[in-house]
């Protein structure tokens, strides 16, 4: 008879590590493109200028995204006003929601979009409009409320 062989050990197993979570908080801006949309436009996100100048209609001027929800401010130092769209998204960019202007006034401007004017002859060109140079304050909707 055969001697029975010896069963090779098993290895300790060793478990999977969690996979690192990736940027979850995105935000787009895009200038939009109706007449008078093009302008300057300054956007700071955690402190940090990531877009300032002159933008063409349509043009995406930030598509980024945090692991935490990042600060946005806009504002617009010139009297060329800006007119867009403010979008963000708590799940990596599956769905967007307009982000919400914290310090925006009500205004008579097209749905969705966003106006942003070193004056105030732009409030036109948005529901929701940053005036007079301010500096304006945009934050994600709570997906989580």
């Amino acid at each position: 008879p055969q001697p029975t062989p010896v069963p090779t050990p098993v290895s300790a197993l060793v478990p999977t590590p969690a996979p690192t979570p990736g940027p979850e908080f995105c935000v787009k801006i895009q200038t939009g493109g109706s007449a008078h949309n093009e302008g300057t436009l300054t956007v700071v996100i955690n402190g940090a200028t990531v877009e300032s100048g002159s933008h063409a209609k349509n043009a995406v001027l930030v598509d980024q995204c945090y692991s935490s929800p990042p600060s946005v401010t806009v504002k617009n130092p010139t009297n060329d006003g800006w007119g867009g769209y403010a979008k963000g998204s708590a799940d990596g960019g599956a769905t967007w929601t307009n982000l919400i202007c914290i310090d925006c006034a009500d205004s008579s401007g097209p749905d969705e979009k966003i106006a942003v004017d070193g004056n105030g002859d732009a409030s036109n060109q948005g529901e929701r409009a940053c005036l007079h140079g301010a500096a304006c304050t945009l934050r994600l909707v709570d997906p989580h409320p």
